[in-house]
């Protein structure tokens, strides 16, 4: 009688085991079908996050380059000091967004704000004149 109960819940076991691997086998091949369209989904939510991030900078930066430039001499719209200025401004906003939700800061959060800071100003233009701002390759 125990020998089987045994096999009856060890044939339960492979066949559950089994049945489990068979899903995340059709997950795995669902997943890879539809790659294309999830990279077009994340493309356009970093371009939206991009485009958003360049109005916010922009937003800041202009006002200021007018009082920065009358102080200094300085155009702060120069590719080499608006980047800078991308990267701190990114840092801050990012470390202040941190600060208010009470979460820790971490650098690698530190270094992905810095690389967007960085995108973002090395990417201005392209940004600015939208019709140009293409993230990847257009293979239509």
């Amino acid at each position: 009688m125990l020998a089987l109960l045994s096999r009856v819940f060890g044939s339960v076991i492979i066949g559950v085991c089994l049945s489990a691997f068979g899903m995340l086998l059709a997950l795995l091949f669902l997943f890879i079908r539809n790659l294309p369209k999830i990279l077009q989904t994340l493309q356009r939510g970093l371009r939206g996050l991009l485009s958003a991030s360049f109005r916010l900078y922009n937003a800041i930066m202009s006002p200021l380059r007018i009082w920065v430039y009358q102080k200094t001499g300085v155009d702060i719209h120069a590719p080499l000091i608006r980047t800078f200025i991308t990267i701190l401004l990114s840092l801050a906003i990012g470390v202040g967004v941190l600060i208010i939700f009470s979460l820790s800061i971490r650098p690698w959060i530190l270094i992905l704000l810095g690389v967007h800071g960085l995108f973002v100003g090395l990417a201005w233009e392209s940004i600015l004149y939208s019709d140009k701002f293409q993230l990847g390759v257009n293979l239509e």
